[in-house]
């Protein structure tokens, strides 16, 4: 049976990590949709990644006693935070979410749910999410795994030009508290963290994921972040470290996961930089060592040959012959 609302567990049904830093009108918003969950048996566990006393003095006007706040010492980072929470979990099952990320109400009951049916001993439970910018609202993932899809392939391959096809959440994730143990974020990384864990642990095999019955999105991923997929494909700086990732995690990708992050993912922070001589040598590799669809090559030279105006006019043909070419 539940707990009551704001009586702490002995042991909760699950903790709840939320690293954070600098950003005290954001996590309270963060913290507030989490301890407002229908499932009231859980743990808040707020990371404060370095000392920040305007984050704890917000969090401090907070009563509830389902919540824990721990300030480290020195700013380590977000997979820091994340590893260090995990760590301090009681629970069986450990949510993560992101600072400036929500919750609706029902998020963990649903998740939980699924979890504690599931035919898998470590599943990744995940639900749909709103990715809200600009006052437009998107709900992703457009599409779930395909039975057997190896989970590297259904987070970096496409199969249509359009964002949102397989993208996991870090916010929308419910797993075991033991796998983050197994198979902790990397403190190495500046950037990807999230997708490099998802990398990780589905090259252990005997993870899947699994998405709750209910299609309704269930988080909300706010504007402020909505840009991060963007960072990926267009940062202006930082090119040749995401592909030196994706070289360094090649031998856990599948040659299509490979190809099409290469083309369709890391190629686009080249075309940015100018740096055009790594047109042909990239195309290359992805035919070297990797299995590129005719849509990813066909997405590469969009990227290095058709003005970002013209765009959204070849993504409307698209959408219209789609169906005849599926004929």
């Amino acid at each position: 049976m539940p707990t009551a609302p704001h009586q702490l567990a002995t042991t909760p049904r699950v903790s709840v990590v939320i690293p954070t830093h600098d950003r005290p009108v954001l996590v309270m918003r963060a913290v507030q949709s989490a301890l407002a969950q229908t499932l009231a048996d859980l743990e808040v566990i707020v990371e404060v990644d370095g000392p920040d006393e305007a984050t704890a003095a917000a969090l401090r006007q907070l009563s509830d006693p389902r919540l824990r706040v721990e300030v480290l010492p020195v700013n380590q980072g977000a997979s820091a935070a994340r590893n260090r929470g995990a760590a301090l979990a009681r629970a069986p099952w450990v949510a993560l979410l992101d600072d400036d990320d929500q919750w609706l109400p029902q998020k963990l009951a649903l998740q939980l749910a699924t979890a504690e049916v599931s035919p898998s001993a470590s599943p990744i439970v995940a639900t749909r999410f709103v990715a809200r910018y600009a006052g437009r609202d998107f709900v992703w993932p457009r599409r779930r795994p395909a039975p057997g899809e190896p989970l590297c392939q259904y987070i970096l391959s496409q199969s249509s030009p359009f964002y949102g096809e397989g993208v996991l959440l870090t916010s929308a994730l419910l797993v075991r508290r033991e796998l983050i143990e197994l198979v902790p974020f990397d403190l190495e990384l500046r950037r990807l963290q999230d997708m490099d864990w998802l990398v990780r642990v589905g090259a252990r095999g005997e993870t899947g994921v699994e998405f709750v019955a209910e299609d309704a999105p269930l988080v909300v991923w706010d504007q402020l972040r909505f840009s991060a997929l963007q960072t990926v494909r267009r940062s202006p700086f930082g090119w040749r470290e995401f592909l030196g990732w994706l070289e360094a995690r090649r031998p856990l990708l599948t040659r299509r996961a490979y190809s099409s992050a290469l083309l369709t993912w890391f190629a686009p922070n080249a075309v940015h930089c100018g740096e055009r001589e790594s047109f042909w040598p990239v195309l290359r590799a992805a035919f070297d060592h990797g299995a590129p669809t005719a849509l990813d090559v066909a997405l590469y030279l969009v990227e290095w040959g058709v003005p970002l105006r013209w765009r959204p006019t070849l993504s409307q043909w698209y959408e219209r012959l789609r169906p005849a070419v599926l004929r």
